[in-house]
């Protein structure tokens, strides 16, 4: 007869919650009794999990033993073991994942695996079933992913005596300060209650929580589940686990003050163009952005201060021209694209031809092209407004087939050749700055991307209110929405024209490959010899002073005394699209995000739908419904919330999230107080 091993001869190989429950047992500490079902017969039931299955095929191998677990049934020698011995436990039981990305102290996966409580003793094969499946969940693989952990392992099941009785979940120290002395306890809904350790009313509750924490060596506190026992009349320890406390939050210092004195003497408001370029600026991406400038071809002054681009619009610049038809507006639109790309044609032979070539796109781009778009979406949004619709519900109205996301989603569901897409968005970068490298330098980008979305559903056609004025605008919209998209991807390959210009000139030179980006351009349009060490040196230096800059505190707004206040982390702004939860992913563009787990990112760009492709949800600090996040989140079919500035830097990477698109909230996912 198969031979189960006891729960108190768990060690650290059945899961972080066994191996915890046995060094409760071992000092001594009042545990309901148990036994386990190890990982053989999880393998032997349902067939190994192979290690080595790669990422993009690893949902469809574990959804295929989920499916399997569902009926699943063991040897006849095993089933008669686990049968007595739940029986000789007791009428009830409670049933336990023990997986190994559980109850550790880097990561306690509260709520990955399943628990099933108070079952008949009878019932409990079935529970081992629901257990196992819990196990091989996207749930699961998105958690051990965004911890950086691959090792999906077969679980260990815990089966126990279930103990009626009052229940008690005690944290020995404050979550985010581990050496606090204080404890917090809660009996239910609500707040929970703060107490200090020699509180007399809960000092049995309290003492053996302590006990706990020193049991399972948890030196930052523990999180420790209680039970007053009806039939034993005493404090059980149900499940004791590692608190895992928040990393401190980034501490942003104020930069010193003449970094923002030339543009507070300037005496105009100047905004800090964090929707295109949140990050640091590489300095061949200032340079260009002080060219621009210089040329005058924008309707708006551009100011790089700390590596960071400001604006401010220009009080000269030309009206908006005015839009009141779509087949007007869409051959005005064919018109400056065709002129555009008839630009970018021409062969740049120097880097000197290459920045010619940008200012002289950017110039159509900045200030025709823009500003015709601009008006279109204008009168859309005024439309909107008339008709009594939020803004959100724009995104729905109009559909942006041009999107990166829209084209990626045409890929996965077989209507686009995904060699003609990576052609087509080669020259996209994940940031706007010259030394991001292209998606058509790492091509296989695309191929990650289409296997992570798998066969997409299309997105919901909606149907517009019946109002002429609103339709017409629809109309005018749809042409300048998409056109929108388009635009983007101009100044995309205007960009990629200076960046191969710029690595053809290191090649030439002899210089690092990166160290080009971070000198001035002027340098190296001078035909004068550059030493490469020196060059180096020159680059560090950049590099140095930029990511010291990226730690300022720097303001969104310079020149309005009413703006300058700390904004509010208020994590509250615009959603689009249903509800989800998920471990926080950082994303800047440079990786891909785990499936499963919710984006968190400063600003979105169209490139990032590569990237972001699986994401559950995006939690965005800045934008608009009616931009581009908020079209892609759709376009992927995941939820969305814009506008909560601050949620990048408070959250931590891995921090479960849940983001309501439908109210626009972003809240940290509370633990459940439930055993699991």
């Amino acid at each position: 007869m198969t031979t189960l091993p006891d729960l108190a001869q768990a060690t650290v190989d059945d899961g972080g919650k066994a191996a915890g429950l046995a060094r409760l047992i071992a000092a001594g500490l009042p545990v309901p009794a148990g036994f386990l079902v190890p990982r053989a017969i999880f393998t032997a039931t349902l067939g190994p999990i192979d290690p080595s299955t790669p990422p993009a095929q690893r949902g469809r191998s574990l959804a295929a033993l989920a499916e399997r677990a569902a009926h699943a049934e063991p040897d006849a020698a095993t089933m008669a073991a686990v049968t007595a011995a739940a029986a000789a436990l007791g009428p009830r039981l409670a049933v336990r994942s023990s997986l190994g990305l559980e109850d550790r102290t880097t990561g306690a996966a509260p709520g990955v695996g399943a628990s099933v409580i108070a079952i008949a003793s009878t019932a409990v094969w079935p529970a081992i079933r629901h257990v196992w499946a819990s196990a091989l969940t996207p749930l699961v693989t998105a958690y051990a992913t965004a911890r950086a952990d691959d090792a999906i392992a077969a679980p260990t099941v815990i089966v126990q005596r279930h103990e009626a009785g009052f229940r008690a979940t005690i944290y020995t120290r404050p979550p985010g300060r581990p050496s606090a002395d204080e404890l917090w306890i809660a009996c239910g809904p609500g707040a929970p209650e703060r107490v200090a350790r020699t509180d007399a009313r809960w000092r049995a509750a309290t003492t053996l929580a302590v006990a706990a924490e020193q049991a399972i060596d948890a030196r930052a506190g523990a999180d420790v589940e209680l039970v007053w026992s009806f039939a034993r009349a005493r404090w059980v320890v149900v499940q004791a686990r590692p608190l895992v406390h928040p990393p401190p939050r980034p501490v942003r210092a104020a930069p010193p003050p003449i970094v923002l004195a030339p543009l507070l003497a300037d005496g105009r408001r100047w905004r800090r163009d964090v929707t295109h370029n949140p990050a640091p600026l590489s300095v061949a991406q200032a340079d260009l952005c002080a060219r621009v400038e210089a040329a005058g071809i924008a309707p708006f002054h551009l100011r790089v201060v700390a590596h960071h681009l400001y604006w401010v619009a220009r009080t000269d610049a030309a009206p908006a021209p005015l839009v009141d038809d779509a087949a007007a507006l869409a051959a005005r639109i064919d018109d400056l694209e065709r002129t555009v790309a008839e630009i970018l044609a021409a062969p740049a032979r120097s880097l000197a031809d290459a920045v010619a070539t940008y200012l002289a796109a950017y110039r159509v781009l900045a200030s025709e092209l823009g500003p015709t778009i601009a008006a279109g979406r204008a009168r859309f949004a005024r439309a909107l407004a008339d008709a009594g619709l939020p803004a959100a519900a724009g995104a729905a109205l109009v559909p942006r087939p041009s999107s990166i996301a829209a084209r990626l989603a045409a890929a996965a569901r077989g209507q686009l050749d995904p060699d003609a897409l990576a052609e087509e968005l080669a020259d996209v970068a994940p940031t706007w700055d010259v030394m991001a490298p292209t998606f058509g330098e790492d091509p296989a980008c695309f191929a990650r991307a289409l296997a992570r979305l798998g066969a997409l559903a299309p997105p919901p056609v909606v149907t517009p209110p019946d109002d002429p004025a609103l339709a017409h605008a629809i109309a005018i919209a749809r042409v300048a929405d998409d056109a929108a998209e388009r635009d983007d991807l101009w100044y995309w390959r205007a960009q990629a024209c200076v960046r191969r210009a710029l690595v053809a000139e290191a090649q030439a030179r002899g210089l690092a490959p990166d160290d080009v980006f971070w000198l001035p351009l002027a340098r190296l349009l001078d035909e004068t010899a550059l030493d490469p060490e020196v060059a180096r040196g020159h680059a560090a230096a950049a590099r140095t002073a930029a990511a010291r800059a990226a730690a300022w505190a720097l303001p969104l707004v310079i020149g309005d005394a009413a703006s300058d206040a700390t904004v509010d982390d208020r994590w509250t702004g615009v959603g689009v699209g249903g509800t989800a939860t998920g471990p926080a992913h950082h994303a800047d563009g440079s990786r891909a995000i785990p499936p499963g787990a919710i984006a968190v990112v400063r600003a979105i760009t169209p490139a990032l739908a590569v990237t972001l492709a699986g994401a559950a949800g995006i939690a965005c600090e800045h934008g608009s419904p009616l931009d581009h996040g908020a079209a892609m989140a759709r376009e992927l079919g995941v939820p969305l919330v814009v506008g909560c500035v601050g949620v990048y830097d408070a959250v931590a990477g891995g921090e479960w999230l849940t983001i309501d698109g439908d109210r626009g909230t972003i809240a940290r996912h509370a633990s459940s107080s439930s055993s699991s």
